[in-house]
């Protein structure tokens, strides 16, 4: 086990999955593919006309790591759509052990509906802590409790869909 930004993760494993949309989780995920802990990463939820080459731009990672171990998934604009396009993905590279980057908020719905879909995969959870955690000063707490109660009731909702269809 290693200590990479106070979490505890495994030494190695197959694979990274960031699911997009959040700020930090990209950059989080790629800092994590540069210390060799997993051989590839995927980046579920990418706009279809951005390339590699437009995330690079932003100064996430480099070239030649882009080139050889990350994928660029396309076909997601929710989250049961990300863990339906990450399950493809995991499947076509045989996969067993992912760490699954994404917003502490988010984690825990993310999770529910991988596990659901890959029972047989090992998901280890990397949550990236919100920025609505450091933009508490600026962010009234009416908005705060919209997003944290819309995540709440997105997980109730993915708890019954998933109960009702795959039980």
């Amino acid at each position: 086990m290693i200590e990479v930004e106070n979490k505890t993760l495994p030494t190695s494993v197959d694979a990274i999955v960031v699911f997009s949309g959040g700020s930090n989780r990209i950059e989080s995920a790629v800092k994590l593919l540069e210390k060799k802990i997993a051989k590839k990463l995927f980046i579920s939820g990418v706009n279809p006309k951005t390339t590699k080459n437009d995330i690079l731009i932003k100064n996430i990672g480099n070239k030649t790591l882009f080139n050889c171990c990350v994928d660029l998934g396309d076909n997601a604009i929710n989250t049961f759509e990300n863990a339906l396009e990450t399950t493809k993905w995991i499947n076509a590279n045989k996969f067993s052990s992912v760490i699954l980057v994404t917003s502490n908020y988010h984690i825990k719905r993310s999770l529910v509906i991988l596990k659901k879909i890959n029972p047989n995969i090992n998901f280890i959870t990397y949550p990236i802590k919100s920025t609505l955690d450091k933009d508490r000063q600026r962010i009234k707490k009416l908005d705060m409790i919209k997003v944290f109660s819309g995540e709440y009731i997105k997980l109730l909702y993915t708890r019954l869909i998933i109960m009702w269809r795959y039980n």
